[in-house]
């Protein structure tokens, strides 16, 4: 069944796809306003849910790997539209592939707002207030619900911490923000940023859905993998291998094998 999301087709205009890409690179992160129809988001996630599993011996939680609700949100125009210009110097404009998809899925209706675990995912990457660098990867953080209301469980993060070494939430000083906006809306931010989950004190369970992108030197067209190349890819043994001669995707999973 074709996921019931839609999408606002039109899209950004040339001044705010420029203030988009500003506030990333700046602050870390930026909000894409009006992403989908915000009418059609609570069926979508209604049918989402619906194909939740819970592990009641680990009370861990996950989405059926099989449905595109895994995906969907990734056709959208406006997500698609800002992303070449997040990897870009604005001369050339590299293609955009997607490498994760999680739903990061925990319990909510907890009694206190607790952030989880502060980390950097590039922690050693950028780092420099003078000169920008694009990142190597970037995630989309999609919540299907208004976050505006304290204790929604959105992320926290630390702007500016993507090029200032000397930001962290421990410094008693850096700004720290979770993302607040509408359902209808997403979240895109810098991974070299400092940033936490945070417990959902509202009920219901506490969702985010992230999508990773990167960039790949296609420029929009696609290639016919050597035979010699893949079959060196086939026979390599270690994952240092794998991802050398044949990308991040495992055999099994690109080989349909059970």
């Amino acid at each position: 069944m074709k996921p019931s999301l839609e999408f606002v087709e039109n899209l950004y205009g040339r001044e705010t796809l420029a203030s988009i890409i500003l506030h990333l690179r700046t602050h870390g992160w930026s909000r894409l306003p009006n992403v989908f129809v915000r009418e059609s988001v609570d069926g979508f996630l209604e049918e989402a849910l619906s194909h939740v599993n819970h592990d009641t011996d680990r009370n861990s939680y996950s989405l059926d790997s099989s449905i595109p609700h895994n995906h969907y949100a990734a056709l959208a125009p406006r997500i698609r539209q800002v992303l070449p210009h997040v990897f870009s110097d604005e001369i050339s404009f590299p293609s955009i592939s997607i490498f994760e998809t999680p739903w990061l899925i925990t319990e909510g209706d907890k009694d206190e707002i607790v952030e989880s675990y502060w980390h950097k995912d590039r922690a050693r990457e950028c780092q420099n207030i003078e000169r920008y660098t694009v990142p190597t990867d970037i995630h989309v953080s999609i919540y299907y619900r208004d976050t505006w209301e304290e204790g929604s469980g959105s992320t926290a993060i630390v702007p500016f911490s993507h090029r200032d070494p000397n930001r962290n939430p421990h410094d008693g000083k850096s700004e720290i923000l979770t993302f607040q906006g509408n359902k209808e809306g997403v979240f895109i931010w810098d991974q070299r940023c400092f940033h936490s989950g945070t417990t959902r004190t509202l009920p219901g369970l506490r969702l985010n859905h992230i999508i990773g992108f990167h960039a790949e030197p296609a420029y929009g067209y696609l290639r016919d993998m050597p035979t010699s190349l893949r079959n060196q890819w086939l026979e390599s043994e270690s994952i240092e291998d794998q991802i050398y001669f044949g990308g991040k995707w495992s055999r099994k999973s690109m080989l349909l094998e059970e």
